[in-house]
């Protein structure tokens, strides 16, 4: 049978079980696991042992519960909210303020989150409830917000990178500092659309009140702690003292010493963060050793290489083919987690863009970006759910879908861009020890 309909016959078997509500990583596990037994034998079982183990004592991976605890205590014990707060205080004069205060703040929280829901969810309680209060239209308090979100898995440390660079073998390190530019300059966007529409449509986004100087001064005190965190993040892992797995575990230490300081630490929020930490952490484990048995079975078909002999002898441009990934990550991003997204095509798609010369870690960051988009595209955009949850009754999914478009569009507009120049993204990479 030719690989195309062997390829059709997995993806359609998978979807029709995320369909009827099978969790994805059972439904990898599942379709691995019975195309081998069919394929080999019962003995495929031990292989399916051995993959799965192979994969779990990979050392990278010790820095995913780490970023994500160190995530979880900083949602919980309400530093996020202090990030917001302070960039309320200082750019609030600015059309549409708020919007813009949000947007920084998620930037600010996501250099020392790694979470695009974990962002969303800490600032968004916060940033919507003030917006829909000075009068915002609920489509732009909704969109910026959930947009600012998404920089939690761009600007690094980024949960998001790390699976994509265990799955293809890249250096973690170089991932995160790829990601620094690029998520400067889509915050950027962001906040120079929600300025350009305030001033031509004032009625969306009123100015707050006038605040003193000596309030926004106060206010850096809740900042200083994330500052901290932020500068031992990047300073530690662009100049390489710190692998990413030491810096995961120095940074969840510094999570926990910066709450205290600030005493915001209590048993009651430690052992949320512990418990939210170890459901992600099991949500995002079950998918991988899902996706491992099913790599497993992609790889004895012989898949990944036919498709990579196919797509590089299509008469297309290197470009056309990058075309038709894209296209390919916009329609899973309705459908699919980034976890799940990456875990399915990349045994399929990174071998195409190795073989078509194209950098790896550059390739990275745009998957994460498209990964973005997928957050905020329905029908089951992760983010498009967070901000529903915890909105006012009065904003409705239909006002959060709509306030989102024009961000997707940015963000179209901003992968355009560094797919034309690539170096903006391997800049700083190339910088490195």
């Amino acid at each position: 049978m030719e690989w195309y309909f062997l390829a059709l016959i997995l993806f359609a078997a998978l979807i029709a079980l995320i369909i009827i509500g099978m969790p994805i990583g059972f439904a990898l596990g599942f379709i691995g696991v019975v195309g081998l037994i069919f394929l080999i034998g019962p003995q495929s079982l031990t292989l399916v042992g051995s993959l799965v183990w192979e994969k779990s004592i990979s050392w990278s991976l010790v820095c995913l519960p780490l970023f994500i605890f160190m995530a979880e205590v900083m949602v919980f014990t309400g530093i996020g909210s202090d990030a917001f707060k302070a960039a309320n205080l200082w750019l609030g004069w600015l059309p549409g303020g708020v919007g813009v205060a949000t947007v920084a703040a998620c930037a600010v929280f996501s250099a020392a989150c790694g979470s695009s829901t974990a962002c969303a969810t800490a600032i968004g309680i916060m940033s919507i409830p003030e917006m829909l209060k000075l009068g915002y239209h609920k489509r732009m308090a909704a969109g910026v917000t959930a947009a600012g979100g998404t920089l939690g898995i761009l600007i690094p440390p980024s949960i998001v990178m790390v699976i994509y660079g265990t799955i293809t073998e890249q250096s973690i390190g170089h991932l995160f500092i790829a990601g620094i530019i690029p998520g400067i300059i889509l915050a950027a966007i962001f906040v120079t659309y929600t300025i350009i529409t305030a001033l031509r449509h004032p009625e969306v986004a009123p100015r707050p009140a006038a605040v003193t100087w000596h309030e926004r001064w106060v206010s850096l005190k809740g900042v200083i702690g994330i500052v901290v965190i932020m500068g031992f993040v990047f300073g530690t892992l662009y100049t390489g003292v710190c692998t990413p797995v030491e810096v995961s575990g120095a940074g969840a230490l510094m999570a926990l010493i910066v709450s205290l300081v600030y005493r915001k630490l209590n048993w009651s929020n430690l052992k949320a963060a512990f418990l939210h930490t170890v459901r992600t952490n099991a949500f995002i484990f079950f998918i991988l050793f899902g996706a491992v048995i099913f790599c497993g079975l992609v790889c004895y078909l012989g898949i990944s290489e036919d498709m990579v002999i196919w797509m590089t002898g299509l008469s297309l441009p290197r470009w056309g083919i990058l075309i038709i990934i894209y296209v390919i990550y916009i329609i899973l991003g309705m459908f699919l987690d980034p976890t799940g997204m990456m875990m399915i095509t990349l045994p399929f798609l990174f071998p195409v863009i190795v073989k078509l010369g194209y950098d790896p870690i550059w390739f990275g960051v745009v998957v994460t970006m498209l990964c973005e988009m997928g957050y905020l595209t329905p029908p089951f955009g992760f983010n498009l759910f967070i901000i529903k949850g915890i909105s006012p009754p009065e904003v409705g999914l239909g006002d959060i879908i709509r306030g989102c478009v024009p961000f997707v569009i940015l963000m179209l507009i901003a992968i355009v861009i560094y797919t034309i120049f690539p170096q903006i993204v391997l800049y700083l990479p190339s910088k490195m020890g």
